[in-house]
């Protein structure tokens, strides 16, 4: 989950958001959330199989708050941070951030929806946050290349390529659902 916004429902209840993939709540007939050691019920308001988003609301009100990037977008060879719960029946239950950098502007076949980078991701990274190196999103960690069937095809092993959606495609789907 990559950034939280408010939205006011017609209770009156301050409800957050989150962002997350959209296949890593495919086929949920519940969504939890587990927020300081308890598990918060979480609904899916939208969701985005096409650029692999999707938007859940919450109760909560987290201590900290991650802020899309404003200015100039991100470059090739900048530093970033992803964050995520990669292979958590296996390493601890904390979170954990790994430090690459941006390797190209498009992803697979040009598709100018993602960006390379090259921050080790596992799965438990889907859906985490991409931050610039002063905290802010600029994308959320999506996919990475599979090198067993790349080293098949190419004879290569390929190593840290893997990819994020642009944090412009979140701001266009949070716009579209009038969320600040």
């Amino acid at each position: 989950m990559i950034t939280n916004s408010s939205i006011t429902c017609s209770s009156c209840i301050i409800l957050q958001c989150f962002i997350t993939n959209s296949r890593v709540v495919k086929d949920c007939k519940q969504i939890n959330t587990l927020y300081q050691g308890s598990k918060v019920s979480t609904s899916l308001i939208t969701n985005d199989p096409r650029n692999d988003l999707a938007l859940l609301k919450a109760s909560i009100r987290p201590s900290t708050i991650a802020y899309f990037r404003s200015g100039r977008g991100i470059r090739s060879g900048e530093d970033i941070l992803a964050f995520g719960y990669p292979l958590k029946s296996v390493l601890s239950d904390e979170l954990k951030g790994n430090k690459g950098m941006i390797n190209a502007l498009s992803g697979l076949n040009n598709d100018t929806r993602f960006m390379q980078m090259s921050a080790p991701v596992q799965a438990g990274n889907s859906g985490g946050p991409l931050l610039d190196q002063a905290g802010n999103v600029v994308g959320v960690v999506t996919a990475k290349l599979n090198a067993v069937k790349m080293a098949k095809y190419t004879g290569e092993i390929p190593q840290n390529v893997n990819f994020a959606l642009k944090a412009s495609l979140v701001r266009d789907m949070l716009e579209v659902k009038d969320i600040d």
